[in-house]
């Protein structure tokens, strides 16, 4: 995604501070070196290289190359970013029915990228490419129809295509209807079947379900209460740090409307934060953890 919105500019000092104090860490007064610079050419002789293979196949028809030479117009690798014919070239791909392809494009489409911003093409992409079954442009789907961008809105098809994600493999899907499940929103309340779907979300990384699957051991709820598996998935959010808890920030008013996950991504920066500068993060994740369940019983 080229262009992100923060929700409001607390996160967003956050995920400023976050980087400068990564950049901080990891940056070296070093100039480049003569074999740097050699590297360097060595390296733009391959994609030169790579750029003419994939396009040649491209112009064979091959569809996936047809997909991977747009992608490298739309990012600017390997030859000047040129969206007109990124477009171009996801459209041949997407014609021919790649599911890849027709998701792009419904990218572009979504966010004005060589094209007029159209919620509905966008929407009509990404419809092709989840009816062939695949996962990305479903869990797409069920964000237009959860917010009615280019379709009606109709929480009945959002959380179709929210399942069908989630079945899919889309970790933050799982995460989401995991959290429809502990609240009962659209199905029937189910704790057990939560933490189910938290935890395949869990084992992709998800920063949010492994905080969930702490509170749900803390609590005894959906599982048998386990002060040890509650520090386990602690440490495991813990030990995420900076990058999932930029990515929680990021995507948050995507994932959820619900105040709770609104209060979590502030947080789940404050703790990538806190760890950065070697605070005492577990003792405040647990104060921090029931202040925001307790505002809300």
């Amino acid at each position: 995604m080229r262009r992100f919105k923060l929700f409001s500019a607390f996160p967003q000092f956050c995920a400023a501070a976050l980087i400068f104090l990564s950049a901080a860490a990891y940056a070296t007064d070093t100039p480049a070196s003569g074999a740097q610079s050699a590297e360097a050419q060595k390296s733009a002789s391959v994609e030169s290289n790579e750029f003419e293979t994939t396009r040649q196949a491209a112009m064979r028809g091959d569809v996936e190359a047809q997909n991977a030479l747009a992608l490298l117009y739309a990012n600017g690798h390997s030859v000047p970013r040129d969206d007109g014919k990124a477009i171009e070239w996801f459209r041949r791909a997407a014609d021919q029915g790649y599911v890849r392809a027709q998701t792009n494009l419904g990218f572009m489409h979504d966010n004005g990228y060589g094209v007029s911003k159209d919620e509905s093409q966008a929407a009509k992409w990404y419809q092709k490419s989840a009816e062939q079954g695949y996962a990305q442009a479903q869990y797409e789907l069920f964000l237009r129809y959860r917010a009615g961008r280019g379709v009606r809105q109709d929480d009945a098809q959002a959380l179709e295509w929210l399942r069908k994600a989630a079945e899919g493999g889309i970790g933050v899907a799982q995460y989401l209807l995991g959290l429809r499940y502990e609240q009962g929103r659209g199905v029937p309340e189910d704790a057990i079947k939560a933490v189910e779907w938290y935890e395949k979300a869990a084992e992709q990384g998800d920063v949010l379900a492994r905080h969930e699957l702490f509170l749900m051991y803390r609590t005894g709820r959906g599982v048998d209460k386990s002060d040890a598996k509650a520090v386990e998935w602690l440490r495991k959010t813990n030990r995420q740090g900076y990058a999932d808890a930029q990515t929680a920030i990021v995507h948050i008013e995507e994932r959820d409307k619900h105040r709770d996950l609104h209060r979590f991504a502030t947080f789940a920066a404050v703790l990538a934060l806190l760890k950065l500068v070697k605070w005492d993060v577990p003792k405040l994740v647990v104060r921090g953890v029931q202040t925001v369940k307790r505002r809300n019983h």
